[in-house]
């Protein structure tokens, strides 16, 4: 069983959703561009074999192929069960999207993420300019870093696409509970032709 090493899976997503840049941008409605996200995290799961579930909305794919359940808790989960399938045993993964744009749904959203013990956790959001993403970023490292939550290590990816301007921008925050720091900048804005 492969391990799930966060710089291979980074690179994969970053390499994935850069290629689905233009529809990704082009997806003007939540649902398509939320499902246009699930199938990009779909197809790195059957890739990379972690042997987890990959639970999206509406559909839940085993292992083995099938799919069987709704979503569950998040837009997207990576699922490790025991043998026989009872217990939960890890959480590689988990992913929450919102193209809205709106503030308060892009946190609720976030808020999600960190109650969960999942080893990466994935924001996928939209915002009107880099300003809006940087007042969202602390925002959500002053949530991370609330002394309510123990574990330091957390890692979390955030990748905001820029509604106006057809680009991307990637950002790991690991928890530290170190004030001020605000993660870092892994990948300079990508243009995306719209």
């Amino acid at each position: 069983m492969k391990t799930c090493d966060f710089h291979i899976l980074l690179a994969e997503i970053i390499k994935r959703l850069d290629k689905d840049a233009l529809s990704i941008a082009n997806s003007r409605q939540n649902a398509n561009f939320t499902s246009t996200i699930k199938q990009i995290f779909l197809d790195i799961g059957k890739q990379f074999p972690y042997n987890c579930n990959v639970c999206l909305g509406g559909t839940y794919r085993t292992p083995d192929g099938q799919y069987n359940d709704p979503q569950w808790l998040y837009d997207i989960t990576w699922v490790k069960q025991s043998n026989p399938k009872d217990i939960i045993v890890d959480l590689p993964l988990i992913l929450e999207s919102e193209n809205d744009g709106r503030e308060d749904k892009i946190l609720i959203d976030f808020q999600k993420l960190i109650q969960s013990r999942a080893k990466f956790k994935i924001m996928i959001y939209k915002a009107w300019n880099a300003d809006a993403n940087i007042k969202l970023i602390r925002e959500f490292i002053r949530q991370i870093e609330h002394p309510l939550f123990e574990p330091i290590g957390d890692r979390y990816l955030f990748v905001c696409h820029f509604f106006n301007q057809g680009k991307f921008e990637y950002r790991v925050y690991t928890r530290t509970n170190l004030k001020g720091n605000y993660g870092q900048k892994i990948r300079k804005f990508r243009s995306v032709k719209n």
